[in-house]
């Protein structure tokens, strides 16, 4: 009787990896089919200028991160951080080069503060 209850729990075993693997699909499934429908509204949001809702910037990353995926996104984020800290370095370079400072501290040289 032993090798038949052997037998019997391989076979509950296998049925029971079938199940929960099917229920897993139907899961996955499920989701995936919700994250479309809230890509596709957010889309269809952007797309006619209608308010998504909360956070409209935090949501679009949030689309945007998980369109792209974490090392994309990622890398794209470290760019636009690059790129904005040299258009501020751009700026103040061409602020310095068209105020003439030194002349400005040069016209405080006479006056003396008591």
């Amino acid at each position: 009787m032993v090798i038949y209850d052997w037998i019997k729990d391989f076979f509950n075993s296998i049925k029971d990896a079938i199940i929960a693997s099917t229920q897993t699909m139907e899961d996955l499934i499920v989701l995936l089919n919700d994250a479309t429908a809230n890509i596709d509204a957010t889309i269809n949001a952007i797309n006619t200028g209608q308010e998504i809702g909360g956070l409209n910037i935090a949501k679009f990353m949030g689309l945007l991160r998980y369109l792209l995926g974490d090392a994309v996104y990622g890398y794209m984020y470290y760019a636009i951080l690059v790129g904005a800290g040299l258009a501020v370095f751009r700026l103040l370079v061409a602020i310095k080069n068209q105020i003439d400072f030194t002349g400005m501290f040069k016209s405080l040289k006479g006056l003396s503060f008591k």
